[in-house]
């Protein structure tokens, strides 16, 4: 099973997949680009759901063989406003 770590991405697109998931379309800096599921991301106490929002920094990371990977970690990237 490959694995990918916090690797840098922005979500280009994202859409209602089952219950309680998300399937997202991503861009990111080593692999281009990348579908994924995100389960459990939707509903009330889901908080990683809230991250994925279109062009927003983030640092993702996944598991999977499939043309579809698992998305297992969602957190926001730090972006210094100047360089």
């Amino acid at each position: 099973m490959n694995k990918i770590s916090l690797s840098p991405s922005y979500v280009l697109h994202s859409r209602l997949f089952r219950e309680t998931s998300l399937l997202v379309e991503v861009f990111t800096r080593d692999q281009g680009r990348v579908s994924l599921i995100a389960k459990g991301v939707r509903g009330r106490s889901a908080e990683r759901g809230r991250l994925l929002q279109p062009f927003l920094p983030l640092l993702l990371s996944w598991q999977g063989r499939a043309q579809q990977k698992l998305l297992t970690h969602v957190e926001a990237a730090y972006v210094p406003l100047f360089l």
